[in-house]
């Protein structure tokens, strides 16, 4: 499988990687009546930010939609949309390796001291 966030797939000391999934969520945000969010002559742009839909209209106008409905996904069993591989670093994920490296890094000085025997 070929990533487009990392250059080699193999999880080894010096490229620790992570599987990162994608966990879908829904946030509902009921829309005023007639109003086509796409109308670029009517919408300039709107985003959503936590739980609030903010729409800025091409007249200057801003307004706030409260969410209306939020799904209670409990992630015990999450809907996933896409999985990917990524750095452990780029992720600030590295400290799950920390152990695993450490015991590497202690069997090779092992190997080293009875090298010198």
């Amino acid at each position: 499988m070929a990533s487009r966030f990392v250059d080699s797939t193999k999880n080894i000391k010096g490229n620790r990687l992570v599987l990162v999934a994608e966990v879908v969520s829904f946030k509902v945000f009921k829309l005023p009546d007639g109003l086509d969010l796409e109308d670029k002559a009517i919408v300039k742009e709107y985003e959503v930010e936590c739980d609030t839909l903010t729409i800025q209209y091409v007249d200057g106008r801003e307004e706030e939609i409260e969410l209306g409905w939020e799904d209670e996904n409990d992630f015990k069993h999450p809907m996933i949309s896409e999985t990917f591989l990524r750095t452990a670093d780029d992720v600030g994920m590295e400290f799950l390796y920390e152990d695993e490296d450490e015991e590497e890094e202690d069997e090779e000085k092992k190997d080293e001291e009875k090298k010198e025997e």
